[in-house]
């Protein structure tokens, strides 16, 4: 009797590993080599560090299918919908249906495909996008058999649930109020490198060992450069109940990017004290400007004052403060996942790369394209002003006002203050902007000897033309402001 006992005490003790320390389901969202060969390389070096979970979004060779059956990985087909919102279902043409369809079709083919993942991060608060995924997926169920699962960003239950078989959450922690079929890591921009956040990653979704942990495969081979023990660690963590995570003393972490927003404004108001101390025409025009308005300007127009150095000098200077006004305002409104679903959406906003410092440098070479536009318009439409040089140096110094917004802006961003403050000084910036271009425009024209109403109206006609028009094209591009209030809301 006693010898039973003792043989049940061991039993529960070895072969039912306890709560919260059971083998993990480890799994990678696979970027598939071109070649075959290459790929049967890449999933054998998966399967050895112990990956047993591959999501795909993309058709497969047939080898490649007898290779993964034959390692017994365990697939989820999804198709590569990213960030979807209403108009990705409801107004989607027949070619993008008609491919969706055919790779649903390959997916439920598949022995080794679990389920097939319809969209990866959507509009789920829009009551308009739910009843368009449930048609797109009724769509897909006369042809389709396999279950169906969907990607979400959001920790609270929605109506996207009903839905699905399926739910997997992308997250950077991993920990929420509900129970998932499988994690996605969202490594932190930052601190992407960090084994700390990875442990954290992990040690939350711990309560659900039997639902896999996906890492993205750029993301994974990176890692492992940046620590070649990494792979260790997911094959202990898949083949062990109690694995070891040995922790560097310190993580390699990207420079942060409000950094490089701090070192620029100070490069704007460096540049700012350099040519107020050491160039005198600037010193005088900067108090002309403000004390003597208008006998500053007959200057100007009489060409007593010809220097263009200050006025560029301020050109670029607000173009800066352009951009750190554009990195705040972008940084308060949207997560770097919501940043992701405007490059989604828009790829050419990558043109600058997808990190964090896209909106700054956007900002910069935007608000400097429309300085440059105001200048050759102011010159070109009014007769009075034969010289561009004397728009250079009517034009900026209202500017100068924008310097003193953008570092307020940037104060407030930085010390947390991320949305009343923020958005009024931007609307401040903006004001300014626009000012600029009506208060030379109102300058310059009463030097114009005639047709002065038609230079009226090609210059501040044509500003209220154009923001009119801008205002009307945004309130009535669905997509464009589905996009953003999809953006606006991930976490």
């Amino acid at each position: 009797m006693v010898n039973r006992l003792f043989v049940a005490i061991l039993y529960v003790l070895i072969v039912i590993p306890a709560p919260g320390l059971a083998q993990r389901a480890v799994g990678i969202d696979w970027d598939v080599p071109d070649q075959p060969a290459e790929a049967a390389e890449d999933l054998q070096y998966l399967s050895d560090i112990g990956i047993s979970h591959l999501q795909i979004s993309q058709t497969l060779s047939p080898q490649t299918w007898e290779r993964i059956n034959r390692l017994e990985f365990t697939v989820w087909g999804k198709l590569p919908i990213n960030f979807a919102v209403t108009e990705t279902f409801s107004t989607a043409d027949s070619s993008f249906a008609s491919n969706m369809q055919s790779l649903a079709a390959h997916y439920n083919e598949q022995k080794s495909v679990r389920a097939i993942g319809l969209y990866e991060v959507g509009a789920v608060h829009d009551g308009q996008f739910i009843e368009a995924v449930n048609s797109a997926k009724q769509e897909f169920k006369k042809h389709i058999t396999k279950p169906f699962y969907y990607i979400t960003a959001d920790l609270q239950q929605t109506k996207a649930d009903s839905l699905f078989e399926f739910s997997f959450l992308l997250s950077a922690e991993g920990n929420s109020n509900r129970s998932f079929s499988g994690y996605m890591y969202l490594p932190e921009r930052n601190d992407r490198w960090n084994l700390a956040q990875v442990k954290s990653f992990i040690d939350h979704t711990a309560s659900q060992p039997q639902a896999p942990i996906f890492f993205k495969s750029s993301w994974l081979k990176k890692m492992v450069k940046q620590h070649p023990g990494f792979s260790r660690i997911l094959t202990l963590y898949a083949s062990s109940a109690e694995p070891a995570f040995p922790l560097p003393k310190k993580s390699p972490t990207s420079m942060d990017s409000n950094t490089v927003i701090v070192i620029m404004l100070l490069l704007a108001w460096f540049s700012f004290g350099a040519i107020y101390s050491y160039n005198p025409v600037f010193r005088k025009s900067f108090m002309r400007y403000i004390t003597g308005h208008r006998f500053f300007i007959d200057d100007v127009m009489q060409r007593h004052v010809r220097d263009i150095f200050s006025g560029s000098i301020i050109l670029i200077q607000h173009a800066i403060a352009g951009g750190i006004i554009t990195y705040c305002i972008f940084n308060v409104f949207f997560s770097p996942l919501g940043y992701q679903a405007l490059l989604s959406h828009y790829p050419f906003l990558s043109v600058f790369g997808d990190g964090i410092l896209g909106p700054f440098f956007w900002g910069t070479l935007l608000t400097l394209l429309v300085e440059i536009f105001n200048i050759l318009w102011l010159w070109a439409i009014n007769p009075a002003t034969k010289f561009i040089s004397q728009i250079i140096n009517l034009y900026p110094w209202l500017l100068q006002i924008n310097l003193i917004v953008a570092t307020l802006v940037a104060a407030f961003y930085l010390a947390g203050q991320r949305n009343n403050f923020v958005l009024i000084l931007t609307c401040v910036f903006l004001i300014f902007f626009i000012s600029s271009f009506i208060l030379t425009a109102l300058d310059t024209v009463r030097f114009a000897r005639k047709k002065r109403h038609w230079i009226y109206a090609g210059t501040i006609g044509m500003y209220s033309v154009i923001l009119l028009a801008t205002a009307i094209w945004v309130s009535f591009s669905s997509e464009l402001l589905s996009v953003v209030a999809l953006a606006a809301r991930l976490p």
